[in-house]
């Protein structure tokens, strides 16, 4: 997830590709792999769920919830693209740009 908002983020700013460039030549990290960012969004409708109950577990013992909470809402945004295997990076970037 944090990925996607970088990337984003980096789209925004215009600068994603030089990002995306940059990142190609690391085999460590997840930049490296853009259609990682499509597969996540894909299937990111299974952990929103599972962040919000850990949340309440937090809250509930008195911890700070807003973490998992703002991971939640953020994965929220691909709910449309549940199990989408033909979506694109663009796609997927397009979506979580979305209020």
């Amino acid at each position: 997830m944090l990925v996607a908002l970088a990337t984003g983020w980096a789209r925004e700013q215009g600068v994603d590709q030089e990002l995306l460039d940059i990142a190609s030549r690391r085999t460590d990290s997840y930049l490296s792999e853009p259609a990682y960012i499509a597969k996540t969004a894909a299937c990111a409708w299974r952990w929103g769920p599972a962040l919000e109950e850990a949340a309440d577990i937090l809250e509930a013992a008195g911890l700070p919830p807003e973490m998992l909470r703002a991971a939640a809402s953020t994965l929220a945004r691909w709910d449309d693209v549940k199990d989408d295997g033909e979506l694109t990076l663009t796609d997927a970037l397009n979506q979580l740009a979305q209020p």
